[in-house]
């Protein structure tokens, strides 16, 4: 049986390549059906299930390769030791701030320090005398918390819906804050 000490020792966080795609979008998809439904928000199964059933391989190899060589751009997986993508990360740093664009870990997965993983490996690559922002579904309390435990705080900010359905936060991690 595998407890959180064994598997956090055997996996593997790397830079993300094409291979990975396919476990990349299985882990997304997987991820965003476990965690974003929610009657109380109007967010149906059905529209989770749709809408992650069109991530496509094309795209996410399009991004893998232009991104690759671009050291303003992270993308990473976690992987186990049989080479399965569990996790991944993706961030970019711009000219004023650095923002989180995506972390996922599948639901099978959670509570493993995955998370904790891709997002130490997120620190020590931004730079910390910028801000660094991330947009997170407003009800993923889960999620919330993991980005407070790093020094993400909410801001006043209000956005769009995503896709117009999903209700949407902005936090911040100030400029200066030391890494974990």
């Amino acid at each position: 049986m595998l407890n959180s000490e064994t598997l956090h020792e055997k996996v593997v966080i790397r830079k993300m390549v094409e291979a990975d795609v396919e476990g990349v979008i299985q882990t997304q998809r997987e991820s965003w059906r476990h965690t974003y439904p929610s009657p109380k928000y109007g967010v149906t199964s059905e529209w989770v299930f749709e809408r992650s059933a069109g991530f496509s391989t094309e795209r996410a190899n399009q991004i893998v390769t232009e991104r690759k060589n671009d050291p303003k751009y992270l993308d990473i997986v976690a992987t186990t030791a049989d080479g399965n993508v569990v996790g991944m990360l993706r961030g970019d740093q711009h000219d004023n701030y650095c923002e989180l664009k995506a972390i996922y870990v599948h639901p099978k997965y959670i509570g493993y320090h995955i998370g904790g993983m891709l997002m130490d490996e997120f620190l020590n690559w931004i730079d910390t005398a910028k801000p660094c922002r991330l947009e997170c579904v407003s009800y993923n309390e889960r999620a919330i918390g993991f980005y407070e435990h790093y020094g993400f705080k909410k801001t006043d900010k209000l956005l769009p819906k995503y896709a117009d359905v999903m209700p949407s936060i902005e936090m911040i991690r100030p400029a200066g804050i030391a890494r974990q």
